[in-house]
């Protein structure tokens, strides 16, 4: 006998046409069972305080209240929901907001049905579903509450002042600059530099600014 049980899944999506979409393609989905169907982060709210999902697949970028404020308040109502953040706005700055308010998924709108599929499944199970924007030791460094959280950029990870160094390379600061933005020897700063390189697989400033801007650190 086939069981009944469904997963049930809350859409939050600002374009009518792309909503109705996804409602259709996962309502002829095998356990699952869509619930509630929102065009912004406030009427989504409403409906979860009396229809709580399993599973919520938001989009991050909503006229009323986007999908970042509306994870964060999701994860005051209840911290169980799965969030998977849903856009075509795949930059860095907007994926590690989304993590940090409280999303355990990534997926690009360009993603095939399978993945979104694979998506929820795992979020519902695990708690989490990694790829190539969430990996590990991304996730456990953000949801630990790590004071010196690393990132997940292009196939290597990142630290903050990694990071914040990419930024001033870019901002065209020299060595001597930014020795005394982080306080250390530009000896130090050389060394740094090397590493990030490496990491990048770039061999200039130049190019670890063009990485920077394909991987969405950098909105030039």
């Amino acid at each position: 006998m086939a069981s009944s049980f469904k997963i049930k899944i809350a859409i939050a999506e600002d374009c009518k046409i792309t909503r109705d979409l996804l409602d259709r393609y996962l309502q002829d989905m095998p356990g699952i069972t869509v619930c509630i169907k929102s065009p912004n982060g406030k009427l989504l709210l409403e409906e979860i305080r009396n229809t709580p999902p399993d599973v919520v697949i938001m989009d991050v970028r909503m006229e009323v209240m986007d999908g970042i404020e509306s994870t964060r308040e999701i994860m005051k109502i209840n911290p169980e929901i799965k969030v998977i953040a849903w856009s075509v706005h795949c930059d860095f700055h907007t994926r590690i907001k989304m993590f940090e308010a409280g999303a355990c998924a990534f997926l690009d709108k360009d993603a095939d049905a399978k993945e979104i599929v694979r998506g929820i499944g795992s979020v519902y199970e695990k708690g989490f579903y990694y790829n190539q924007y969430l990996n590990k030791e991304m996730h456990e460094s953000i949801v630990s509450g790590n004071k010196n959280p690393v990132y997940l950029v292009g196939n290597a990870m990142y630290s903050v002042d990694e990071i914040r160094m990419i930024l001033y390379i870019y901002n065209e600061q020299n060595i001597g600059q930014m020795a005394d933005e982080f306080l250390v020897n530009p000896k130090t700063i050389e060394r740094w530099r090397t590493t990030l390189f490496e990491k990048s697989n770039t061999s200039s400033p130049i190019s670890l600014v063009k990485f920077a801007i394909k991987n969405g650190l950098i909105q030039p």
